[in-house]
């Protein structure tokens, strides 16, 4: 408590947890709305020839401070774009903007114009653009809902009710294709951080995206885990 600057008694004892606890169940949340979860509201055909259009977008934190300001580009079909910058520039909540997790689940405020597929971003829910846009975020594993790995990576398929085992299939083409064949019956909690990254991209590319935003997506990788991924 010394060391942490914490009050004692229940109150220091009990805060950290309870903020903890909200935390994982935000991540959680933000997770299965990225994957479909709930979706009885589908958006409009996307189209594969516009995957990111940015127009004058501002965003900005609850607390008023902006992130990022009038921000304008465009992305072509069948490109890797890597975005760069300094701690706290704003690339996660630039990618959380686009997946549709900024004005949820960061209580941002965004102007100007997102259009991800051709769809309007704008008061539009992850899960509804969950069938053509994947996201993985910084830290995979806070994003990890299933037990075993082979159901974590097979998730965003039977959210949209697609037959076993064709979800199994799919799961052990994309394990061997990763090189995590071993892992499928592991509990996500015994995974390496390397090993959730390969995970946690599976589970993003199982849906077969026309839009797939990475945070950080080399940082835990191995030189022959990144070869297979990039």
């Amino acid at each position: 408590r010394r060391l942490r600057g914490r009050r004692g008694g229940i109150r220091g004892a009990v805060a950290p947890l309870i903020g903890t606890t909200v935390e994982r169940a935000t991540a959680l949340a933000a997770s299965l709305e990225g994957r479909g979860f709930l979706n009885s509201s589908r958006a409009a055909e996307h189209e594969c020839a516009a995957p990111i259009d940015l127009e004058d977008v501002t965003l900005q934190l609850s607390d008023g401070r902006t992130i990022l300001r009038d921000v304008t580009f465009s992305l072509a079909p069948g490109t890797v774009t890597l975005v760069t910058g300094a701690t706290g520039s704003g690339k996660t909540t630039l990618l959380r903007t686009i997946a549709g997790l900024f004005d949820t689940f960061d209580h941002g405020e965004q102007s100007g114009r997102v259009r991800v597929g051709g769809v309007d971003r704008h008061g539009l829910s992850a899960r509804a653009t969950a069938a053509f846009v994947s996201y993985v975020p910084q830290d995979p594993r806070s994003s990890f809902v299933c037990e075993t790995v082979a159901e974590e990576i097979g998730l965003a398929r039977a959210l949209r009710g697609d037959n076993r085992h064709s979800i199994d299939a799919r799961v052990a083409l994309l394990a061997r294709t990763m090189g995590i064949s071993h892992l499928l019956p592991r509990s996500v909690g015994h995974l390496s951080a390397g090993e959730a990254t390969l995970v946690a991209l599976a589970a993003a590319l199982i849906s077969e995206p026309t839009v797939l935003l990475i945070d950080e997506p080399f940082a835990d990788l191995d030189d022959g885990a990144l070869d297979r991924v990039a």
